[in-house]
């Protein structure tokens, strides 16, 4: 990781929510990795948990994410 904006490359996000995968789509936004996904209303409390993956000049980062829906 060199903290410089990212140009070009692809991201891949995996997002569990109450321990089923949802949709979730990747993309280089503004020189960062961004995940882009939707909760369902019915997960309200539930565990929401994710990783994302930023691929670029041969290199490859993952960071893990978790939170509680609300």
């Amino acid at each position: 990781d060199t903290r410089r904006p990212i140009t070009s490359g692809s991201v891949a996000c995996k997002v569990l929510v109450a321990g089923k995968t949802v949709p979730a789509k990747g993309r280089i936004a503004a020189g960062v990795g961004r995940c882009t996904f939707d909760v369902p209303a019915s997960a309200r409390g539930a565990a929401v948990r994710g990783t994302i993956t930023v691929r670029s000049g041969g290199n490859a980062v993952s960071a893990r994410f978790a939170f509680v829906a609300r």
